[in-house]
């Protein structure tokens, strides 16, 4: 050991005028040192990616947020070598990590946090509401933590169908025909926020049978397909009915008319349909026509 110090004293005094010697004898030790020079982003973006989310009561509301855009963030390096000398190398990009998250689930007046950047529940009730994610980020070598944050509103909904009173005119001409008036309105009831939906891209439809007992004695049974509208417009029902005292004994006479029908609303929570009907009779003995619902 001795000799080697001896060795190495007597090298620095024949080298005096090197750099290196002095240096050596500080006992520097190479190395890098990696370092923060910018602070780098994730945006998050949600799926689905429709402005609102709608799901129709008793299916689950169902969202998952990831990263939509990554914003890299710079690290550089600093150097330092066995003489002793040092190097501040450029900075270079380095992009941030998601490295998880959680969700709260703002619903009927109450916050609940989960963890995670996906959430599923089941509503039972319909209404609006709004899950919010967070998510955390690390850059690395910047010790830090990013938290984005996104969120989207989202409504359970319901359709029913609602129809107008049935409404009944019936005109007495005293001269043997008197006529039959119907109507009513049907159309579809949406629990939602307006313009959730675009009815206009949805129908109603409406199938009618057709009984008639006639007053010679026969009777004659029809099915119609009544059409369909757009589902943002009122399907009217109006059937005009023509008949006469039973005594002329004819065929355009009748003493029973019975209508039945179903209407189906084609809604996007699936098909929804009322059932409904009436009859109309005529009475030879007293002259008079009686109407009647007899099924809604």
């Amino acid at each position: 050991m001795k000799r080697n110090a001896l060795i190495f004293s007597m090298a620095c005094v024949l080298l005096w005028w090197s750099s290196w010697c002095a240096k050596a004898q500080n006992g520097c030790v190479a190395g890098t040192l990696t370092n923060c020079c910018q602070y780098g982003a994730i945006e998050l973006g949600i799926t689905p990616t429709n402005w609102l989310v709608a799901v129709c009561l008793g299916d689950p509301v169902v969202m998952s947020a990831a990263a939509a855009n990554t914003i890299p963030g710079k690290n550089n390096i600093w150097e330092r070598f066995e003489d002793c000398e040092a190097t501040n190398h450029p900075c270079f990009s380095v992009d941030p990590i998601l490295t998880g998250g959680e969700h709260v689930i703002s619903w009927n007046g109450t916050n609940i946090t989960n963890s995670g950047l996906s959430a599923s529940f089941i509503p039972t009730n319909v209404g609006c509401g709004t899950i919010t994610f967070v998510g955390y980020v690390t850059m690395p070598h910047c010790f830090t933590e990013g938290r984005p944050v996104v969120s989207k509103d989202f409504c359970v909904v319901k359709f029913s169908l609602e129809q107008s009173p049935l409404g009944f005119m019936t005109t007495d001409y005293n001269s043997p025909m008197w006529d039959v008036h119907m109507n009513r309105v049907t159309m579809p009831a949406v629990q939602i926020p307006a313009g959730v939906f675009d009815l206009s891209q949805y129908t109603i439809t409406q199938e009618i049978h057709v009984h008639i007992d006639f007053a010679d004695g026969t009777s004659s049974d029809t099915d119609i397909d009544d059409g369909s509208v757009p589902a943002n417009e009122p399907f009217i029902d109006t059937p005009y009915y023509e008949g006469g005292p039973a005594s002329t004994a004819s065929s355009t006479s009748f003493v029973r008319y019975i209508f039945t029908a179903t209407t189906t609303f084609h809604s996007p929570c699936g098909d929804i349909s009322i059932s409904w009907g009436f009859s109309v009779s005529y009475d030879s003995a007293t002259d008079t026509i009686t109407t009647l619902i007899i099924e809604e």
